[in-house]
């Protein structure tokens, strides 16, 4: 079993589960005993990691992405994981989260942290065609400059945060991907920027969380 640190995952799951956590982000924080009034003196400084091609498999039948995004692409395979991104960053705006963001160029998280208007450092530039080599590398990277990772994508984008990452910082999986089995995920985008909510402003603890990942073509 392969562990990840990431939050209480499990437990906030179970209540954010039988809530609504509709696009006009209503009545969210009704449901918390949480006071949210006061502001960090220290930003936060969060790595932001898009892979632009997880779940675009599952939309043409092919149970993922990993090793055939031609195949995807040929089927009509459109983006999943930046309209994930989108959804994410625009839920942090309305639930006022103030952190500084280390990013990826665009595709992989700049332009989408531009186009909503929040402040970053791009440290690792790459090619449009991105590869798990990418996700790794900016990965390496962020571990040891940021408070915490966030990542947009399925469970192979899990496992390859956590070949580099490992338990040194905790991490936030926003799921944009086929296969998404793994604990480190959030319900959905807008439940994941709560939780970062909550990671800067310390209500809520860590926990070690499995990463699991299929073998896709035993899947298919």
């Amino acid at each position: 079993m392969r562990l990840m640190v990431s939050f209480f995952l499990q437990t906030l799951c179970l209540l954010t589960s039988s809530i609504n956590f509709s696009t006009s982000g209503e009545d969210i924080e009704d449901h918390y005993i949480i006071s949210f009034n006061h502001k960090n003196l220290y930003m936060v400084k969060v790595g932001f990691i898009v892979n632009p091609i997880a779940g675009m498999g599952g939309r043409v039948g092919l149970k993922g992405t990993d090793g055939v995004l031609e195949e995807a692409l040929r089927r009509g395979a459109t983006p999943v994981a930046p309209k994930r991104a989108r959804e994410f960053l625009r839920a942090l705006r309305e639930l006022d989260v103030d952190a500084f963001f280390l990013a990826v160029s665009s595709p992989m998280g700049s332009e989408l942290l531009e186009k909503e208007g929040f402040d970053y450092k791009v440290v690792l530039n790459v090619t449009s065609r991105t590869t798990a080599e990418d996700t790794k590398k900016a990965a390496r990277i962020m571990s040891s400059q940021v408070d915490i990772l966030v990542f947009v994508g399925g469970d192979g984008t899990a496992r390859d945060v956590l070949d580099v990452v490992d338990q040194k910082i905790p991490v936030i999986g926003v799921p944009a991907g086929v296969k998404m089995y793994s604990s480190v995920f959030g319900v959905n985008p807008r439940a994941c920027a709560y939780l970062l909510k909550c990671f800067i402003e310390k209500r809520c603890g860590l926990k070690l969380a499995e990463v699991m990942d299929v073998d896709e073509e035993a899947f298919r």
